[in-house]
């Protein structure tokens, strides 16, 4: 895609507002109408793709005054542009400004209501936030991830202290400093690495709580999972994901070999991130990361690990859900024993990078089922789509 590169007229960046989330056919027309609430506007340049002329979802407005920019900015932020909630921001034209990591955080474990504007309700109390996001996938539903970059590293600081490891609607979520990806095997260590930990060995009583709490004293800790099987029976190991290779360095030394709840407990540093501790799903009861879940057929966003669901259940019908690898999905097609739906397709990796896909789907096990005989290997779907049967999908070699 070819992008209109030129930066728009050079303003004062008191005067210059960023609006994202724009709906494609917004044109500066409605930016205009909208926005001169809050004053007189001397220039609107909506970004579009240099040839197909499209919109890219992002506009930049330009105020003859300061005073009503900054109006516009406390008090039409993520106001609805044609029934779509745009975002607000202060332009910043210094591109060492924008890269830089002072201010940046990040919230995972979001409970999947929680929008844009709630998180920026929510943080804004800390300091002057420069921008402020949830993360979404294709359909647009929440990833129960966030990022706010606030204008001091203080006001930073002080939400990661305040916020971390409190409940937001009935979640624990947690907040950390915000490390780009590409900065993050930057270090000393072997970047063959993650900074994630194996263990295992700990006994099937061992909970995520318990592994969290455990390896806590070694560093800040992104996620703790224990791995269970399709009944929700732990595995007797798990990940710990931590936010530094020095800590999960300390962790391996400290831990391998070590008695552990009792048992002598085997601890290495791990590869790769496994996709539980990657997904924002988690269970809407006990707030632990889902692999395996029951997702609430009525409810928009409900979903229970099968502990929960077995044990406290829920008022509506639900839907046993689970990620499988394409391996397993070659051989259930081969076998001809279920019938599949797709429910979401997560594509792991940079833009024109190799990508792992991981299908999630949906096991009909209430209704009959017809036997899939599609026996083509699959390697990546050349569509993305929700409740679609594994038969009517296009794959390629």
């Amino acid at each position: 895609m070819a992008v209109n590169m030129n930066p728009p007229p050079s303003f004062p960046p008191l005067q210059s507002l960023y609006v994202g989330d724009l709906l494609p056919d917004v044109n500066e027309a409605d930016l205009f109408d909208h926005f001169s609430k809050a004053g007189p506007v001397l220039s609107i340049c909506v970004c579009r793709d240099l040839i197909t002329k499209r919109s890219l979802g992002y506009a930049y407005i330009y105020f003859q005054q300061p005073a009503d920019a900054e109006r516009a900015f406390d008090t039409m932020n993520y106001e609805p542009i044609k029934g779509q909630p745009c975002y607000i921001m202060w332009s910043q034209r210094d591109p060492s400004l924008r890269r830089s990591r002072a201010g940046h955080i990040f919230i995972k474990n979001l409970e999947r209501s929680i929008d844009h504007k709630a998180l920026y309700d929510t943080f804004s109390a800390f300091g002057n936030i420069l921008s402020c996001k949830v993360a979404t996938d294709l359909n647009g539903q929440s990833k129960g991830i966030g990022f706010v970059h606030f204008d001091e590293q203080e006001a930073a600081d002080l939400a990661i202290e305040k916020v971390n490891g409190q409940l937001l609607n009935n979640r624990k979520v947690h907040v950390g400093k915000f490390i780009p990806r590409k900065d993050r095997s930057h270090t000393g260590f072997n970047q063959h690495y993650t900074n994630v930990v194996f263990v295992k060995n700990f006994g099937e009583d061992f909970t995520d709580e318990m592994l969290y709490n455990f390896f806590e004293k070694f560093g800040s800790i992104a996620a703790a999972v224990v791995m269970k099987d399709n009944e929700g029976v732990s595995k007797d190991f798990g990940f710990v994901s931590f936010e530094s290779h020095e800590a999960a360095s300390a962790a391996v030394q400290a831990v391998h070999s070590s008695i552990v709840n009792g048992r002598q407990v085997y601890c290495s540093r791990a590869h790769s991130m496994p996709s539980s501790l990657m997904d924002g799903t988690c269970c809407n009861n006990c707030s632990t990361n889902i692999k395996f879940s029951w997702h609430c057929t009525k409810c928009e966003d409900y979903d229970l690990c099968s502990t929960c669901y077995h044990k406290v259940g829920h008022e509506h019908p639900m839907e046993k859900v689970f990620p499988v690898s394409n391996g397993v999905v070659d051989k259930w097609l081969k076998e001809g024993s279920v019938e599949l739906t797709v429910t979401r397709v997560n594509m792991h990796g940079p833009p024109g990078a190799g990508k792992t896909c991981a299908l999630h789907l949906l096991l009909n096990e209430d209704s009959p089922t017809e036997h899939v005989t599609d026996s083509t290997p699959i390697a990546r779907p050349t569509v993305r789509a929700t409740r679609v049967s594994v038969a009517d999908l296009k794959w390629e070699k």
